[in-house]
């Protein structure tokens, strides 16, 4: 049983590391940046629009970006760049 639970347990951070790999791989707020550019919009405009400050919206181009909740991703690219967010999850 324990040899059961280790190699369930590799598994599955085997997978984890998958997927982190492929997520870290892009920096969201590096993608969030390109849109915003793509858009000719500034961050002062993306940020107006999204109803918070530039700083903000730099700083999730930066180095928050990766930590960003789902919902503020959700609604900087709905009310910013009036798209949608989809996740793809393959386990």
């Amino acid at each position: 049983m324990q040899l059961l639970n280790y190699i369930c347990t590799i598994i599955v951070k085997s997978i984890f590391n998958h997927f982190k790999m492929k997520i870290s791989g892009r920096h969201i707020g590096e993608m969030l940046k390109e849109a915003r550019e793509q858009r000719q919009l500034t961050q002062e405009q993306l940020a107006q629009k999204v109803g918070k400050k530039r700083s903000y919206i730099s700083k999730v181009e930066t180095d928050y970006g990766n930590n960003i909740k789902l919902q503020t991703l959700k609604e900087i690219v709905e009310k910013g760049f009036d798209g949608t967010v989809k996740i793809d999850l393959e386990l």
